[in-house]
C-alpha cells in the first residue's frame, strides 16, 4: 500500500495526470502475434472512457490503448524512434491519436481536414511496460465528443499518410521518410457511454 501511494504521489509531484480505473473498456480489435519484430508487433487496440484528474478539475477523457507484444521498458533512439497510431473518426471528425516512443514519450492529437491535417493540443499518456500497451489519454472535449458519439477506425488516406489503409499502426519515423512495421484494422466501434 505504500508503494502505490508513493507512485500516486509521484506521479502527481511530476505532472502526470492520473485516470481512475474505468470499466467502460471495449477491445476493438487484435492482430496476430509475430507477424512484426518484439516490441513493435501490434497486439490490440482498447478503447474507453475514464476521468483524469488535470490540475484539480476532474476531465471525461477517451483513454486509447494500443498493446505491444514483447515490449521493451525503452525502446527506440533518435532518429530512428517507433510510433504508435490510430486513425479514427469521432462524430462527423477524424482524427489521429499518436504515441512516440523514447527515453522522453510523447503523444499527438490530430485532426485530418481533406488532404491535411491540424495539430490539437497534445494529449497525455504513458508507456506502461508492465501492461505491454501505450495509454494515450485525450480529453472527450478535444474531439468534441460527448454521450452516444460512436468512434470507429478509419482506413488512413493512402496519399496523406502513405500505407496501406490499416487504422492501426506501428511505424518508424527515418530521416528520409516513414516505414510501416505492423499494422491492424479495427472490427468493433465504441459509443461514448
Amino acid at each position: 500500500m505504500r508503494r502505490l501511494l508513493f507512485l500516486v504521489v509521484a506521479a502527481v509531484v511530476a505532472g502526470v495526470p492520473i485516470a481512475e480505473a474505468g470499466g467502460n473498456v471495449k477491445r476493438l480489435g487484435t492482430d496476430p502475434s509475430g507477424d512484426a519484430p518484439p516490441a513493435i508487433d501490434i497486439a490490440y487496440l482498447d478503447v474507453g472512457t475514464t476521468q483524469v484528474d488535470i490540475a484539480g478539475q476532474r476531465t471525461p477523457t477517451l483513454e486509447i490503448r494500443l498493446g505491444l507484444n514483447g515490449m521493451l521498458p525503452v525502446f527506440g533512439s533518435y532518429p530512428e524512434v517507433p510510433a504508435m497510431e490510430w486513425i479514427f473518426k469521432a462524430g462527423k471528425r477524424s482524427f489521429i491519436a499518436e504515441a512516440v516512443a523514447g527515453r522522453n514519450p510523447r503523444f499527438f492529437l490530430f485532426e485530418l481536414k481533406g488532404d491535411s491535417y491540424e495539430q490539437l493540443p497534445s494529449p497525455t499518456g504513458r508507456f506502461d511496460t508492465a501492461g505491454g500497451f501505450a495509454q494515450i489519454l485525450v480529453p472527450l472535449e478535444a474531439l468534441g465528443a460527448k454521450r452516444g458519439t460512436v468512434l470507429t477506425g478509419i482506413k488512413k488516406p493512402l496519399e496523406l499518410l502513405g500505407n496501406s489503409g490499416a487504422d492501426v499502426d506501428i511505424h518508424i519515423h527515418h530521416a528520409t521518410g516513414t516505414e510501416y512495421v505492423d499494422e491492424m484494422t479495427t472490427t468493433k466501434s465504441f459509443t461514448i457511454p
